[in-house]
Parts: structure tokens; C-alpha cells; sequence
């Protein structure tokens, strides 16, 4: 099959990024040829594949990103013959001289706001009905993104359709690792709870007095600014930098409210780490009693005693989890079903 897969973002970094560029490492099928949409040439180099045919896509920014997905994307596809038009970043197109899988990530129009524009509230939902109208197969990356997803629209069954968990595996787990970090890897924006994590991270190192506080991700909320400003905070950092924190991390915090998936989550399970992270329902439906959960209904003083009684015991993490090859395997199995 040809297949042309949207694959513009990857450089944006956060939790679809990561999606993009794991399932594409790790696809093996050789009956596939594949043609990569990239916004800048040393995008490739996130990819890591040589086998893969890249398309540099000029002047892609958020003013332009509707123009290409909705009508040059469309065309390159017919040019280029493909069979199927893969986009991972929750997207679809209108115009249709092929098949077409989205992967749902988490359900945006149910997501409270965190500070975006009307314009950007306005792209998903037009993103969101073109994916309901337009997709002829929908990966979802869990049960929960799919129950919402086929509460507000009714036609799923007429589609194919799938769960595919994500990966936890994304980073190399290091022979001598380190327990210096109290790390908070998030994206700086309000539903990411940053103060609570914050007054948490504080009052642990009260308790766990040689741990420093990291903070890493992008600001997308600049109000948020002032909350970091004190800290070791190092915004957007590269794969390799941010590996060796992840095993240099005593305990990983991300009390995120409103969550697809929850990457860090996994990827600090994965490198057997302690992680902090909300107790909500898609967490529970993936991680199960891995982590240690926040719950909404105690109150701090009681989260926190909980949490340090947690955090002073072993790690142990009997619970199978999956891995990115796998993903990657039943995605591409996935495709076959729109083969020819």
C-alpha cells in the first residue's frame, strides 16, 4: 500500500508528538510504502527511518495548517496515488480521492478550556465533525476517548474502529540511574494543575530534603509564568536530555484533571520509577493501581500523608504493559483492513 501519513507536528513535541514519531519508528511492514509529511527537514531526524520517502511541507503554521490539510494535502495524495491517508493528530479531510484513518487521542470537545482561543476551540470542533463525517477508520487510544467519542457522534459502527494503546516505552531505561529529581514533565497549561504540583513537589522536599524540583515542557499559558520563574525550569528540552531525567527522576508528578493518555505516566512506569498522577477514570482504565493517585475527594493534608507513605515504599510493578512495536504492529494490521 501507499500511504501518506501527516506527520507536521512532530517537532511541536507533547504526548501526540510522541505518538507520531514512536508508531512511525517502529512500523515494519515492507508491503507499505510511505510518504511523510514533515514541516521541517530535521524532522526526519526524530523519525530516525531511511527507508521512508519525506515531504518538507513550507510555510506550515497554525494560519496555514487548515489550507494544507483541507485542500493541498488532499491533492498530493491523488498525485501521489496513495491507498490511504493516515493523520495521528486527530484530524480528517473533506476532500477524499482516498481512504482515510485518524487516531483519536482524546475527546477535545468534552476538554475543559485551558486557555485557548475561540479560533482554536472553533478548529477542533470542525476537525472533530470532519473526523465523524469524513474518516473511514478511527484508531483510539483508549476505551474511554472511544465511549465519549461515540456518545456525541452515533455513526461508529458504521466505521472501522479500534483501541490501540499507546507505548510506554519510549525511552531506554539506563543501567545505573539516578534519583535526583522531583519532575514535573508538563505541558504549562491550566488543567495541567502546575500550582498543586507545585505545593506538592514543595512540601515532599520537605520530607525528601536532598531531591532537587524540575519542571520541563512547553508554556502554552503564560500566566503560569510566574509560578515557574523560581524554579529549575527548563521549557522544551531535546529526546536525549529529557531521557536521562526521566532515569535520573526520584518521583515523577503529573496531576493533569483532563487527559487523553498520560505519557509521562506510562514512561515513568516503564523506567520503574514512582509517579504522582490524578485519580481519574482513563488513568484507572490504563495504569490500573500502578501509580499513586491524588484523589480529588480527600483532602490535601490526607493526599498528602498518603503520598509520602507511597512514595517510602518499593516500586513494584507487576502489570503488563504494552509496548511502542506492538502499537505499531496492530496499527499497520489495522491498515490492511482498507487494503485494496
Amino acid at each position: 500500500m501507499n500511504i501518506l501519513v501527516d506527520a507536521t507536528t512532530v517537532s511541536k513535541g507533547g504526548g501526540v508528538s510522541t505518538h507520531i514519531i514512536m508508531i512511525l519508528k517502529n512500523f515494519t511492514d515492507k508491503k507499505n510504502n510511505y510518504f511523510v509529511l514533515i514541516n521541517k527537514r530535521k524532522d526526519k531526524d526524530l523519525i530516525e527511518r531511511n527507508d521512508f520517502t519525506y515531504i518538507t511541507v513550507p510555510f506550515f503554521n497554525r494560519f496555514t495548517k487548515f489550507f494544507y490539510e483541507q485542500l493541498i494535502f488532499p491533492f498530493l495524495a491523488l498525485i501521489l496515488k496513495v491507498d490511504l491517508f493516515y493523520m495521528p493528530k486527530q484530524s480528517s479531510t473533506f476532500l477524499k480521492f482516498y481512504k482515510t484513518v485518524s487516531t483519536v487521542h482524546d475527546f477535545i470537545p468534552e476538554k475543559k478550556s485551558s486557555g485557548e482561543n475561540i479560533f482554536t476551540r472553533l478548529y477542533w470542533k470542525i476537525e472533530y465533525n470532519l473526523i465523524s463525517k469524513k474518516s473511514d477508520g478511527i484508531i483510539f487510544i483508549t476505551k474511554n476517548c472511544k465511549n465519549l467519542y461515540s456518545k456525541r457522534f452515533k455513526n461508529l459502527n458504521s466505521k472501522k474502529s479500534r483501541v490501540i494503546y499507546n507505548g510506554f516505552d519510549t525511552y531506554r531505561k539506563y543501567e545505573k540511574q539516578n534519583d535526583y529529581y522531583i519532575l514535573i514533565p508538563s505541558t504549562l497549561k491550566s488543567r495541567k494543575n502546575i500550582p498543586l504540583s507545585l505545593k506538592l513537589a514543595n512540601d515532599l522536599k520537605k520530607v525528601f530534603k536532598d531531591k532537587k524540583i524540575l519542571i520541563t515542557g512547553r508554556m502554552d499559558d503564560r500566566n503560569l509564568k510566574n509560578y515557574v520563574e523560581n524554579y529549575d525550569y527548563r521549557g522544551y528540552i531535546s529526546f536525549s536530555d529529557f531521557e536521562r531525567i526521566m532515569n535520573d527522576s526520584f518521583l515523577i508528578v503529573y496531576l493533569s484533571d483532563d487527559e487523553g493518555f498520560s505519557l509521562p505516566v506510562a514512561e515513568g512506569i516503564h523506567l520503574g520509577k514512582k509517579v504522582l498522577c490524578m485519580d481519574i477514570p482513563v488513568h484507572r482504565e490504563i495504569y490500573k493501581d500502578m501509580p499513586i493517585y491524588y484523589i480529588s475527594d480527600l483532602s490535601y493534608r490526607e493526599n498528602f500523608e498518603r503520598i509520602v507513605e507511597k512514595v517510602k515504599g518499593e516500586v513494584n510493578y507487576e502489570e503488563e504493559y504494552k509496548r511502542w512495536k506492538d502499537c505499531s504492529e496492530e496499527t499497520e494490521e489495522f491498515f490492511r483492513d482498507f487494503k485494496k
